[in-house]
């Protein structure tokens, strides 16, 4: 399997850009080349867009990889990886692409740096259709650190749609093994922390999405008392946007929504708190915009990983199927549905030994 060239439908599923985020980083580890077609099909603008294409670079950068049909709009391309090298980075997205999506392309090889790395990268920290500044920083790198990376993470400065100009910060150490996981049952919660920032818009804004969110989550069972801060950003583009963070004993969650030209801000802030509210009815522990994320990881874990989501989504089923295509192993991940009505996942980590990727 090691020098078979996979053949990927991009329309597979959700048939998003995560398939080749995925297939991406899998390829650059287990040296496995591929040829994914059909790329973002499922999409108004299909083919590859500017912040895939910075995707592509770095990851062929870090591998050597050779790369065929990288350019904007493309449908298809052909990826094939060499040796890892590990170095310092600096990623620039020359328009408003996820800081959080570029790096959640990499951050799976940096598991195998002998070396601290510092990986700067610039374009939209906060753009639709990918994760909030917050919950990369404040949900998906606290993850990734309980189950064994060193990683840090800051938002040097935010960056809104359309001229980006944003800065997310990586500072890895080293991650020896990924440890597998068991949450099933979800913890009491303890904290719901919050902020709604504006940037080249009244604050005003702010604070009545803020109000908003402390009336819709008033009423909570149990009662916590929710700390909310208005802020005021100085970004190259006009934005607003809000974000809420849960916090289970030590389990986050995370949920935000930007602002929109004519959405009223109660509007903007009802988004938010009505997502969190879902989750919370449930008793799940990882929530489902994080579900789909670990995947990669814990199939680096040694042994049975298994955790519970509030939803199994086509993103999280796609992401199985991609990962399963590269271990060549259609049986590593199974999903259920507990009585609660909670669904559960299991992953059989194949231990970070598994490839035995090639090291400059």
């Amino acid at each position: 399997m090691k020098n078979s060239q996979l053949v990927i439908d991009g329309s597979t599923g959700e048939g998003g850009g995560q398939i080749l985020r995925t297939a991406l980083a899998l390829s650059a580890i287990s040296s496995i080349p591929f040829t994914i077609y059909n790329i973002r099909s499922n999409r108004k603008n299909p083919g590859l867009q500017s912040q895939h294409l910075s995707c592509i670079d770095a990851c062929a950068k870090i591998c050597n990889a050779n790369v065929e049909g990288n350019f904007l709009h493309s449908s298809e391309i052909e990826f094939y990886p060499n040796s890892l090298k590990f170095e310092n980075l600096q990623i620039k997205c020359d328009t408003a692409g996820s800081t959080s999506l570029i790096a959640q392309t990499i951050l799976p090889l940096f598991m195998f740096s002998k070396t601290s790395l510092t990986i700067s990268i610039f374009g939209g920290t906060d753009v639709l259709y990918s994760p909030p500044s917050e919950f990369f920083s404040s949900v998906f790198v606290p993850f990734l650190n309980s189950i064994g990376y060193n990683v840090k993470s800051q938002i040097v400065r935010v960056g809104f749609y359309p001229k980006g100009a944003g800065q997310l910060l990586i500072n890895f150490k080293d991650c020896k093994k990924i440890n597998k996981l068991s949450l099933i049952k979800r913890e009491k919660l303890e904290h719901l922390t919050g902020s709604c920032s504006v940037s080249g818009l009244p604050l005003d804004i702010a604070q009545r999405m803020k109000s908003q969110m402390l009336l819709d989550l008033a009423n909570l069972s149990p009662p916590v008392s929710p700390k909310i801060k208005t802020e005021l950003l100085n970004c190259e583009s006009a934005g607003c946007k809000n974000f809420l963070l849960s916090d289970y004993s030590g389990i986050f969650a995370g949920f935000g929504s930007l602002g929109e030209k004519g959405k009223p801000a109660n509007k903007v802030a009802n988004i938010t708190t009505d997502e969190y509210l879902r989750f919370h009815k449930t008793n799940a522990c990882i929530q489902s915009h994080l579900a789909d994320q670990i995947l990669i990881y814990l199939s680096f874990s040694e042994g049975v990983s298994e955790f519970t989501t509030d939803e199994v989504s086509s993103h999280l089923s796609t992401n199985a199927q991609i990962i399963s295509k590269f271990y060549d192993d259609q049986s590593m991940f199974e999903f259920s549905e507990l009585e609660n009505g909670t669904k559960l996942v299991k992953i059989k980590g194949k231990g970070k030994n598994f490839f035995k990727p090639i090291i400059e």
